[in-house]
């Protein structure tokens, strides 16, 4: 093999390997959480409440408890900070018929207990998927993933 042959076939090994590093390292700053509610806004827009737990303890969650208990049950603390989501940041929803898309955020809600934490992120969509549903016992503007496999996914970028 000539010299310069291989010199190119290493040098293009190099940067192949750097593509692969920067598409790795790229996905991991990704945040993703769970959708595990949406609610209505006064002004027509709908809020997505989001959660660190997995699909199979929202459904569980849905099915068992009370409305009220989301914060404690769903462990509202470990969602991401005010600065790491605020208003004008970009998100991607994936998983939900009819909201699979790219978003800015318009604003935020935080939980009364933990007021540096985002639970809900307003988005400009006004429409509930059908795979979201009202529980007894919850505010008839709030709405329920209706089990596991409905449960959407919020990606940070």
């Amino acid at each position: 093999m000539e010299k310069g042959t291989r010199n190119l076939l290493i040098l293009s090994s190099i940067i192949g390997l750097g593509g692969l590093f920067y598409f790795f390292a790229s996905k991991r700053n990704l945040k993703a959480l769970n959708i595990y509610s949406i609610g209505k806004s006064t002004d027509g827009k709908i809020y997505l409440f989001v959660t660190t737990k997995s699909a199979q303890s929202i459904a569980k969650f849905v099915q068992n408890a009370s409305p009220s208990t989301a914060i404690e049950e769903l462990d509202l603390t470990k969602n991401p900070t005010k600065s790491a989501l605020t208003a004008g940041k970009t998100i991607e929803v994936k998983g939900i018929e009819g909201l699979n898309g790219t978003y800015q955020v318009m604003s935020t809600l935080s939980p009364s207990q933990n007021v540096n934490r985002v639970m809900a992120i307003k988005i400009d969509k006004a429409t509930i998927p059908s795979s979201y549903i009202n529980i007894s016992g919850g505010n008839k503007d709030r709405f329920y993933a209706s089990n596991a496999s409905s449960v959407g996914k919020l990606i940070i970028k």
